[in-house]
């Protein structure tokens, strides 16, 4: 019984793999450790660290060899620290601990970067296998960014997040993060309330062919039109979509839409229904029952292109390469979008199902320049060879629609040939 109760004790204040101590443990350890801190000059820190793309090494090696490292990872620590009190394993690959800098040192940011993660570089070895790890970490400062472990805590997973979604490999924390934070979460709430009423519409902009005369598609694009808010630009609501995973029911909601104005268009006899694209993110192209959402919309004379980016693909070419070869066969066009932004090999390329490149707008603002013209005419060459047809997106200027015509790109797509409109406005442009 007594050794029961011992394991119980053990499991519910220490992590089983690495023998640190829980969460719970650490917040008590370290409100002691702050409480006793009566020298509020000398700063100290709360780091998060996140062990990048640890996934690989347990898909790899085994989840056997990924709880070694982690042990091992933690005896590390606790050597570079000195004390297994102020540190913990948060989650699977996310440690987090507490230092202040030793009389020696300078500052607490060179005893941080300087000393304990150069420690943390050093090659780990697991079952023969030399590893070198890669971090992303998260700081916040004690006593500037709060006194307790719960603010600091939080405040240095603020951090982490921010570094985690940017290029940066650390960030210390800031109260404007804090502001931002909540600014989200009120956004967050407010898309929840736009799917649940209906609050988005549907904007089309037109694709011409190279000399501009004649229509080969629109593209579908989202916009949320918000009571409160008014009109909010996509850049700041569909990040927010594709992680909180909202993205997969607005997805479903943009087949369905599509499909009821090319039926409104078709009934009008307006004109003849040209291809309609829709912009495919990854959580959608993972759903069980998205072919069949396609192929719905496709089977009852909705012309449909996906697409889908170059990182995206690359990313679940392995998993996906069947429906995708399948939404081919059923004649559905699939672009590869923002091309010439991801690292997609050329092999790759020319094995997948795919029927057209949309070059990356970003190119094309440059296309007028040496470097930015290779590029461009690199692209429409690699297309053309492979048999696919290449669009050029974000084409605003006469120049950049004659350059696109002496490399020979097949479409365009742009505010200098049509901005996007609703749907009410394209019946009346054509």
């Amino acid at each position: 019984m007594n050794e029961s109760l011992g394991r119980l004790h053990l499991l519910s204040n220490y992590d089983e793999i690495t023998s640190l101590p829980s969460l719970s443990t650490f917040r008590q350890h370290l409100d002691e450790l702050l409480i006793g801190k009566h020298n509020r000059d000398k700063k100290s820190a709360i780091v998060e660290i996140d062990i990048q793309r640890f996934h690989l090494i347990t898909d790899s090696l085994g989840w056997n060899a990924g709880n070694v490292l982690l042990e091992l990872f933690a005896k590390r620590l606790v050597e570079v620290l000195g004390t297994h009190q102020t540190i913990c394993r948060i989650n699977a690959d996310v440690f987090a601990f507490y230092c202040e800098a030793p009389a020696q040192s300078d500052s607490l940011n060179e005893h941080i970067y300087d000393y304990v993660l150069n420690e943390l570089r050093r090659p780990f070895y697991v079952d023969g296998n030399e590893l070198r790890l890669a971090f992303k970490y998260g700081i916040t400062i004690f006593p500037d960014h709060g006194e307790s472990s719960d603010t600091l805590l939080r405040n240095a997973e603020m951090a982490l997040a921010k570094a985690k979604n940017s290029g940066d490999r650390y960030v210390v924390y800031s109260p404007a993060m804090h502001a931002r934070a909540s600014e989200l979460l009120n956004l967050e709430n407010k898309l929840r309330n736009a799917v649940a009423n209906g609050q988005f519409v549907l904007y089309y902009q037109p694709k011409y062919d190279i000399v501009g005369k004649k229509l080969l598609g629109m593209e579908a694009l989202l916009r949320w039109d918000s009571p409160e808010l008014g009109r909010v630009l996509p850049g700041e609501f569909i990040p927010i979509l594709e992680e909180t995973q909202l993205i997969v029911d607005v997805g479903k909601w943009v087949v369905q839409q599509v499909a009821k104005d090319c039926h409104k268009w078709r009934d009008k006899q307006l004109f003849s229904i040209p291809r309609i694209a829709i912009n495919i993110s990854p959580q959608q192209l993972c759903q069980p029952d998205f072919m069949q959402q396609i192929a719905l919309a496709h089977n009852a004379g909705v012309p449909l292109d996906l697409e889908i980016t170059e990182s995206t693909i690359m990313e679940h070419i392995d998993t996906q390469l069947d429906n995708l070869t399948a939404d081919k066969y059923l004649g559905i066009g699939i672009e590869i979008d923002d091309f010439g932004t991801g690292y997609s090999s050329l092999s790759y390329i020319a094995n997948l199902p795919v029927t057209g490149l949309k070059i990356d707008r970003s190119f094309i603002t440059h296309i007028s320049e040496s470097n930015g013209s290779k590029i461009v005419a690199r692209i429409i060459g690699l297309g053309r060879s492979l048999g696919l047809k290449v669009t050029a997106e974000g084409v605003e200027t006469k120049e950049q629609w004659m350059l696109l015509q002496d490399y020979k790109c097949d479409a365009l797509q742009g505010y200098l040939f049509g901005r996007p409109m609703p749907a009410l406005q394209i019946e009346n442009l054509f």
